[in-house]
């Protein structure tokens, strides 16, 4: 592999004060694979050539490595090499609307509908997850109607710092097309991880105002947190899902479908 000589002047990252020095150059590799610089499933330079492109000796560029592998960011095979992982289907979509129809093996349809798309300022739980400074957070809420039956609502909150572009697609696009896959599209680095929370609440009532049901109704609050490794982090979502007669199926990670 060629010597790319201006690589650590291009995706060196300060990293802040007291930084140990294999943390500045993971960032420096996460920051050059989210960039595109090397794409799923593209070979990364050996650990010798690291030492090369950066001004860090072997063991730095060694421990470097195994936590971006620890964290599912690369994988490293004997006597191949290390690679960009491969977004892993595990992790592409946390689906959280398949309702099962009166059969119990089919899915009932969706349709969503784009209620409101902008950036905001106010700050919440998501605010510490993607980084927000002021209003670099964009707002995405949708009411999911499920086989026209009863509604879903779903508000979902993504950097604009790093996918500024969706607020340019029209919102006929974002109804029509899976919201997560419009956001894979546009990040490099594979979700290694799902964090997500339940809890039965009492729902606000602009959100009952929206999907249809009594002011005051108790019902599921989902909340989930998609992140690449331990600091880059995806998305933050939430679901409002009403009482209904429906069956939810809680699809295991290692089967959720692309």
């Amino acid at each position: 592999m060629k010597i790319d000589s201006d690589f650590y002047s291009r995706f060196g990252k300060a990293g802040g004060q007291g930084i140990t020095k294999y943390a500045r150059l993971r960032l420096t590799i996460l920051n050059a694979i989210e960039s595109g610089h090397w794409a799923p499933g593209d070979k990364l330079p050996t650990e010798l050539e690291f030492t090369k492109m950066t001004p860090y000796g072997l063991g730095t560029v060694q421990r470097a490595l195994n936590e971006l592998t620890h964290e599912g960011i690369i994988v490293r095979q004997q006597g191949h090499g290390s690679f960009v992982a491969r977004p892993r289907k595990s992790m592409a979509l946390p689906w959280h609307c398949r309702f099962l129809d009166d059969s119990g093996t089919d899915f009932l349809p969706i349709f969503p509908k784009v209620l409101y798309k902008a950036k905001i300022t106010e700050y919440g739980p998501w605010s510490p997850f993607l980084d927000q400074k002021g209003d670099n957070i964009i707002r995405i809420d949708r009411r999911i109607s499920i086989n026209h039956e009863f509604n879903v609502f779903s508000r979902i909150y993504i950097n604009a710092d790093r996918f500024g572009s969706i607020l340019d697609k029209p919102a006929s696009e974002l109804e029509s097309a899976n919201l997560k896959m419009v956001l894979k599209q546009n990040f490099n680095l594979p979700i290694t991880v799902v964090s997500q929370d339940l809890l039965m609440v009492r729902f606000p009532a602009d959100i009952c105002s929206e999907i249809g049901v009594k002011r005051g109704t108790t019902g599921i609050h989902l909340d989930a947190v998609a992140s690449a490794g331990r600091t880059v982090h995806l998305y933050y979502q939430e679901w409002f899902i009403p009482p209904t007669r429906r069956k939810l199926r809680i699809v295991e990670n290692s089967t959720i479908p692309d």
